[in-house]
């Protein structure tokens, strides 16, 4: 057949090789064989042999046909080079894919051993995983197992597209290098100066230009004002830009803080909305010895950020010394997953305005504080941690909003300092004390320096802590506009602010509570004082010292504390017990002098109280009113009796302060019970139903003075 291709050259009689490239055999119309060289055919010398297309070969003379086999026989030959896969084809199954080369198809995902990258966790790599970082914008990047040495320093990476780093059980090694070795930002598109004023809660700021910022943007405001009195926090927030016009940005969220251009140093940072995801198990980790001070990874300016898997471990194990392995800053809407923690200062360093960053699955051991959020960091949640020997598990240093669900910690001191908006539940701390040198103490501080202007809430919280002192609580420092503590179960409850605010302690288990600063209520909530701590001499129910009010109702307090209430100073809005049992009082209502509540109504309303509860110490000064409805008493009132040589009047005649029953109070229904009873010197008493159960009945003068008590006198039950 002529034209015909002969596949099998070593079946041709008088082929000289099957391999001779310089041979063309094929048969002719007669059936026989003819061998030409290339170079005759290139030459022309055989004239336009017809050939059939055939085998992908398109042409349809010999010629033609041999110069299409030496094309196809280039292009194999360029297979192992560094393009050769431009040259293979690619075609995705599916209705309506469309054919590209494999180059195309493999560049969808880069790999940092594509540029070099190591991971033997002696080679310097950070060049290579930073030229692979940048290489990978929009894509998404391949970290393949190993040790990576970072050595080189701060590298600053600026993204402009969305990037997904797969680690894959990946190690990045801070290897002495004392800044921050990978610092994704994203990209700034306008630097606008703002104008005016704005207040705080607003929505929008003016500027003078809004060329280049769409919807979707993040800006950062930063300022030189703080926030904080006695702290350098300066005012710094981000927020999602939603709209534009010539000279005003609106925000999605409203603004933290009021500033003025005139005095705040405001300056404005716009990026575009980028966001950077790292599936783990990704370790961030320092050499075992010495060395690596800084950061291993920055989050900044990113918006919807996801970190799963993350290990932040300092196997030095600095903790308070220590450097911070990953810091999240400037940025909107991160979200770490199921994350490890240990011996690390700040495992994560949430900063500078960072808005809604959330820690769900956590777990960490012998850190300084596993999570910071720091510097006005806002809308800051942590769900399900579980931590071990850390000096502090749940910790903050200035921020807004802050939810801690689901909490087990151990060997910790637990503290939450100056938060704003604080909300703790389903917390459990089983706290072991003097672990070691590095920071662990007796003291377990549950909660100190809270500052907020919401709402602090602690719900569903137990301390076990043998032989725990010293006081749990809200610190000396704390300003917040409301307090919460819910099912809380700790030795002494200590909840001391310095502004006038409300605090509410539902259903807890204490010791004893040291208020001050607050209206305080109380409700289904047991003060005993043999509950997890030695009850000393001077021990008290509760210590009211500038308490702006206190109510107590439907409690119950008991165990052995010397005084009901521990000198209180202050209480303008009053003192209230309803629906009370009081039993235990080994002294008195009050210790030692009490000043101050001039004006104050103190009010019993359907009360028990045991021996000595409504006692009051003869040398109480004051010109407050006590009032009992429907109580029962079992009391030894002879501190009634005391200090009469120094009984005053408030000027209107009707006052013995030194017998503690003055300032007309109505007393109804009352029922005062138990042996040496005193109902002496008392005056100007508006009462009715007063039942006085007395067995040993020592009189001082006249036992009742007003004319307008009625006296029943039974023998002692």
């Amino acid at each position: 057949m002529p034209g015909k291709r002969i596949p099998d050259l070593t079946a041709i009689a008088g082929a000289s090789t099957a391999n001779d490239d310089n041979l063309v055999i094929f048969d002719t119309s007669e059936g026989t064989t003819k061998r030409i060289l290339r170079s005759q055919l290139a030459a022309g010398l055989v004239g336009d042999l017809p050939y059939t297309p055939s085998g992908g070969i398109a042409a349809t003379t010999v010629p033609t046909a041999i110069a299409e086999l030496d094309t196809e026989k280039v292009a194999f030959t360029r297979l192992d080079d560094n393009d050769g896969a431009s040259l293979v084809g690619f075609l995705q199954s599916g209705t309506g894919a469309t054919g590209r080369s494999a180059q195309s198809k493999l560049r969808d995902i880069v790999s940092v051993k594509d540029f070099g990258a190591v991971g033997d966790g002696v080679t310097n790599d950070t060049t290579a995983i930073v030229n692979a970082i940048n290489a990978a914008s929009g894509k998404t990047l391949v970290v393949d197992p190993g040790v990576y040495s970072l050595a080189t320093g701060s590298q600053t990476i600026v993204l402009e597209n969305d990037l997904t780093i797969d680690c894959a059980g990946a190690t990045f090694l801070n290897n002495n290098a004392a800044s921050t070795t990978l610092s994704f930002q994203a990209k700034e598109v306008a630097t606008p100066t703002f104008s005016g004023t704005s207040s705080r809660g607003a929505l929008s700021i003016t500027v003078n230009s809004t060329t280049g910022i769409q919807a979707g943007m993040l800006v950062f405001i930063d300022s030189t004002k703080t926030y904080e009195t006695g702290y350098n926090y300066k005012q710094k927030e981000v927020h999602k830009v939603v709209s534009t016009t010539s000279t005003t940005i609106t925000f999605s969220e409203p603004l933290v803080f009021g500033y003025d251009s005139a005095t705040d140093g405001v300056t404005l940072s716009v990026r575009k909305n980028v966001s950077l995801t790292i599936n783990g198990p990704l370790t961030v980790t320092y050499p075992s010895s010495s060395g690596g001070t800084g950061r291993v990874i920055d989050i900044r300016y990113l918006s919807n950020s996801v970190v799963n898997g993350l290990r932040s471990i300092d196997p030095q194990k600095r903790r308070g010394s220590g450097p911070d392995p990953v810091l999240v800053g400037e940025s909107y809407n991160t979200t770490f997953n199921d994350s490890f923690f240990s011996g690390a200062r700040y495992c994560v360093n949430v900063t500078n305005g960072s808005r809604n960053t959330s820690f769900k699955n956590v777990e960490s051991i012998e850190c300084w504080q596993p999570i910071d959020f720091n510097t006005a960091s806002y809308n800051c949640f942590v769900q399900n941690i579980r931590g071990q020997d850390n000096v502090s598990t749940i910790a903050s240093h200035p921020c807004f909003n802050l939810l801690y669900e689901d909490v087990y910690s151990e060997g910790d001191e637990a503290v939450l300092p100056r938060a704003v908006g604080v909300y703790v539940r389903n917390a459990r701390l089983v706290t072991e004390f003097a672990m070691d040198s590095n920071g662990f103490s007796a003291d377990v501080n549950l909660v100190s320096d809270i500052h907020s202007e919401f709402d602090f809430i602690f719900k569903d919280y137990v301390l076990i802590a043998p032989n725990a002192s010293t006081t749990q609580g809200v610190g000396t420092n704390a300003a917040y506009r409301t307090a919460h503590f819910y099912n809380v179960d700790v030795g002494s409850l200590s909840v001391a602010s310095n502004t006038s605010t409300e605090c509410y302690v539902n259903e807890c288990y204490v010791s004893s509570m040291n208020m001050r600063g607050n209206i305080l209520f109380l409700d289904n909530t047991v003060i005993d004082a043999q509950h997890r701590q030695s009850v000393g001499t001077d021990a008290y129910a509760m210590t009211i010292a500038n308490l702006e009010g206190l109510r107590v109702s439907n409690c119950e307090i008991r165990g052995g504390h010397q005084y009901l209430i521990a000198n209180p100073v202050n209480a303008p809005s009053g003192i209230t017990f309803t629906n009370t049992r009081i039993s235990g009082i080994t002294t008195g209502m009050f210790s030692g002098v009490v000043v101050g509540l001039t004006g104050v109504d103190i009010l019993f309303s359907n009360c028990i109280g045991s021996s000595n509860t409504f006692d009051l110490p003869g040398t109480y000064v004051g010109g407050s009113r006590i009032k009992a409805e429907n109580c029962y008493g079992l009391s030894d009132l002879e501190n009634y009796k005391r200090g009469s040589s120094t009984a005053t009047t408030d000027g209107n005649g009707n006052i013995n302060i030194a017998h503690g029953i003055y300032a007309t109070p109505t007393w109804a229904d009352v029922v005062i019970r138990g042996d040496n009873t005193y109902v002496a010197q008392v005056q100007n008493i508006t009462a009715t139903n007063i039942l006085v159960r007395v067995g040993n009945m020592a009189s001082s003068g006249a036992d009742v003075t007003s004319t307008s008590v009625t006296v029943f006198w039974e023998a002692a039950i």
